[in-house]
Parts: C-alpha cells; structure tokens; sequence
C-alpha cells in the first residue's frame, strides 16, 4: 500500500502546503495566511478512502530521516492507508505550526509528525517520531472502527 503525496502536486498549482491543506498565495501585508488553514483545532480534509472514519496524515521529511521512513515502512507493512505530506524547509508557517504542536504535548519536535483524525468522535491524536506501540494501536483502531460499520 503506499500514500498519497500531495506537496508536489500543490506547487504544480502554484499553492503551498499549509498543516496538510493547499491554500494560495494569499497573504497580507505581513505574510500572514489569509485562509486560516492553520488554525490548531482543525485536521486535515485528505482522506485515503471516503468510507474510512479514521484519517491518518504524516508528515515527513523530504530527504527521508530513518524515522520517518521506519514509519511509512511499518505503516506499508501492517496496511494502514495515511496522506503523506513532505515537509520543505522553506515551508516556515508549517514547520512553525508543527513545533507548536509538540511544544503543546511537551515532546521534542522530532519528524515524523503523525496526526490521526476519527470522525465518530472527532478526536485527533498526534505524535512525533517513529512510535511502533502507536502505530500498532492505531491498526486496531482503524480495524475495530470497520468492524463496528452498519
């Protein structure tokens, strides 16, 4: 199973990758997003199937750092279906907001950030690193949640 990237295909459309969203150019006069993408109490709009109720984004480095790369793989490995969101360096407003995120769980701001998103319950849940007890409970999660579908 492999993910879906979207950071390439949003620059083809000449936008930007904003906490997993594509947004325009639009900023004000300071450089600030006009679109309010990157407000932190929403989660990413990618799902990897419309049925499932459980949405898993990553975001990861371009270059490969071996823990996200050890986190896609165990992720291929047990089938969980994630959005891949590479992480540019010049992409200050998201890596910003990601050092935000762990700075709010108290966790160094290490990739790759992992934000996992269930809409029965509308709780996200997100960690940073390469996390296979997490990975491994979210497999769970993903498979009892399409168990309990009508």
């Amino acid at each position: 199973m492999s993910s879906f990237e979207t950071s390439a295909d949003c620059r083809e459309m000449k936008h930007q990758t904003c906490y997993g969203r594509a947004w325009n150019d639009a900023t004000d006069s300071e450089g600030e997003c006009q679109c309010n993408c990157h407000l932190p109490d929403e989660v990413p709009e990618e799902a990897p199937a419309p049925a499932d109720t459980i949405r898993v984004t990553v975001y990861s480095k371009p270059s490969g750092c071996g823990q996200c790369i050890n986190t896609a793989r165990a992720m291929d490995r047990i089938e969980i279906p994630y959005t891949k969101i590479l992480v540019q360096d010049n992409e200050k407003i998201l890596i910003d907001e990601l050092k935000r995120e762990a700075a709010a769980l108290n966790v160094p701001a290490e990739m790759p950030c992992v934000v996992v998103y269930d809409s029965t319950t509308e709780d996200t849940d997100t960690w940073f690193g390469f996390q296979p007890d997490k990975i491994r409970e979210l497999k769970g999660k993903i498979t009892n949640s399409r168990k309990a579908k009508p």
